[in-house]
């Protein structure tokens, strides 16, 4: 039995024929059955456009629900991450720029000449959003936005949830972690502007806004907040503290880490 589809660059083939050893190329998770190949704008991604080169230099990164959300209202253009390798000394403040601390592309010199790498790239190279999704056979409940049997948990209000809570349970659905999410399923695509190097809670209150804290006047007094947090601080800096140790855990804020400062912009495929 030959292939029932031609086109199968789709992330969506699906063919079961005995033969057929296409639909296992992009996503197991789209082991639909059903011999259809769903083809919308902006989900049908073909990845034959993407040379070797190019798809070295992309990388996956994890973000949390309220930061997607925030980066969709285009109010998140940075991010820090932990640098797994701590420095042991003090960097200097020539060193926290990829262009004076950079051995080689990639590299970053700390404590006397060691090197660390940067697991994220270096500036020029693209990033692939993992978030909180799940996809669900095609026939049982399609994406009305989207047009796809994939929803994305930072696309939904309180309403839109319940709604949606209600059909997965129906049909067995759970949300499934943005760490499980592929290369399939993304939907937001970045491409590194600058990384460097500083200690966390050097953060100044400008990068603080960059990192998606939201302004809004209160009268005439100025307050400052992020996604899904209902209270508002006088100081941007004081909501990121919190947005930090919200996402990851107490006490990690005065641990004060060294971070690796991504700034990055929006692109498409």
């Amino acid at each position: 039995m030959k292939c029932k589809i031609s086109d199968w660059s789709c992330i969506y083939h699906a063919c079961m024929s005995d033969d057929c050893q296409k639909k296992v190329v992009r996503d197991q998770e789209f082991n639909w059955g059903n011999g259809n190949c769903f083809k919308n704008k902006k989900m049908h991604k073909t990845r034959e456009s993407i040379d070797a080169q190019q798809k070295a230099a992309m990388h996956p990164i994890i973000f949390s629900t309220p930061m997607v959300q925030a980066i969709l209202n285009g109010n998140k253009t940075m991010t820090r991450r932990i640098i797994k390798q701590q420095p042991r000394n003090t960097i200097s403040s020539a060193l926290k720029h990829p262009s004076v601390a950079i051995a080689k592309p990639g590299e970053y010199v700390v404590d006397n000449n060691r090197t660390i790498i940067c697991r994220y790239g270096i500036p020029g190279d693209q990033l692939w959003v993992r978030e909180t999704f799940f996809s669900s056979l095609p026939d049982e409940i399609l994406n009305a936005t989207t047009g796809t049997p994939i929803f994305y948990k930072a696309d939904l209000n309180d309403l839109s949830r319940l709604s949606l809570q209600s059909l997965m349970q129906e049909h067995g659905y759970k949300w499934k972690p943005s760490i499980h999410m592929t290369f399939a399923a993304a939907r937001i695509f970045l491409k590194i502007i600058d990384i460097r190097i500083e200690r966390l809670t050097d953060i100044t209150e400008e990068d603080c806004i960059s990192e998606g804290i939201s302004m809004q006047y209160l009268g005439f007094k100025r307050r400052f907040s992020f996604p899904l947090c209902s209270e508002n601080f006088v100081s941007p800096k004081t909501a990121f503290n919190l947005l930090w140790e919200y996402v990851n855990g107490p006490g990690s804020w005065d641990a004060n880490p060294w971070v690796w400062v991504i700034e990055f912009k929006n692109f498409e495929l």
